[in-house]
């Protein structure tokens, strides 16, 4: 929310996010946690085009420093002793994600206080952790200044949550394959100023439709990501599908919002690929949330 929906330039816009994980019966981001990385972007787009990223407003805890993004952070520099790089100082902590980014984390730190993603050489891991417990809500605050030379009419302020399995700085060290690094949303929404206007407007963003075609295009690769670190399979060993289980597509969607990457857009897509390739549904079928619940999964 924003305190005005009215602005000129030069204005200041105080914005309060409310984030809540209300899908998962575990901390988020979970499994191996001195590599997850979980995000939250804030950009204000105005009608030209440009784009305004704006840093989030600190809270003032201890080791809050460790959960907002600072392109000028260097760890991970114990890595260097194990791959046998003498005089590694270490890349970049937060790897591409824009400076003042809000990150949930729990960092691991080496018996020398600089983090790390070697569990086995970890010294500390419980004096910050700034992940989502089940069902909690947690809020945000920004302040931002409209610029001088904003172009008038309308101004979105986007809001976009984003979850990868480790750094990308850490990633492109390793030379590990792209979906380590990928960053996939896990949630988005945004809000509407009116900059230069004399008059009151009200503007309602819809999503774009989308068909179980689009979807699928990108689900068969998330499936297989699941797959690859939950054993996410609905195959038997004799070749039989286990989908029709869950009766029908609003059951399964909940099941794969259970797994870690798997809630929002992505799980949309895994369902989506699902449900085509066996044949519940037709590619240029509207994905409809209200509507999951009547699509039987027959055997």
């Amino acid at each position: 929310s924003s305190d005005s929906k009215q602005v000129k330039a030069g204005d200041t816009v105080d914005i309060t996010v409310d984030l809540s994980s209300l899908e998962c019966g575990h901390y988020f981001p979970s499994g191996s946690t001195e590599e997850r990385m979980l995000w939250l972007e804030v950009w204000a787009v105005d009608s030209a085009g440009n784009r305004y990223h704006i840093p989030v407003n600190a809270k003032g805890f201890e080791g809050e420093e460790y959960t907002i993004a600072d392109s000028a952070a260097t760890a991970y520099s114990d890595m260097g002793v194990v791959i046998g790089i003498k005089d590694f100082t270490g890349i970049s902590r937060d790897g591409d994600v824009p400076d003042g980014a809000r990150i949930f984390r729990r960092p691991f730190f080496n018996p020398n206080g600089e983090m790390t993603i070697m569990q086995w050489y970890t010294a500390e891991n419980t004096n910050i952790d700034y992940r989502f417990a089940p069902r909690e809500t947690k809020t945000e605050t920004y302040t931002w200044q409209v610029p001088a030379n904003i172009a008038s009419g309308a101004v979105t302020i986007e809001f976009n949550m984003y979850y990868s399995l480790v750094p990308s700085s850490v990633a492109e060290f390793l030379e590990l394959d792209e979906i380590y690094y990928t960053a996939y949303i896990t949630g988005s929404s945004s809000l509407t100023l009116d900059v230069g206007s004399t008059t009151t407007t009200t503007t309602t963003t819809t999503a774009a439709i989308q068909t179980f075609g689009e979807l699928a295009l990108k689900g068969e690769q998330n499936y297989f990501d699941c797959a690859r670190c939950h054993g996410f399979n609905f195959v038997t060993a004799s070749g039989k599908t286990t989908l029709s289980y869950y009766r029908n597509a609003k059951s399964l969607l909940d099941k794969i919002f259970t797994m870690q990457g798997g809630y929002g857009q992505s799980g949309y897509q895994v369902l989506s690929y699902l449900l085509l390739e066996h044949g519940w549904v037709s590619a240029d079928a509207v994905f409809d949330l209200d509507a999951l619940a009547e699509i039987m999964l027959t055997r």
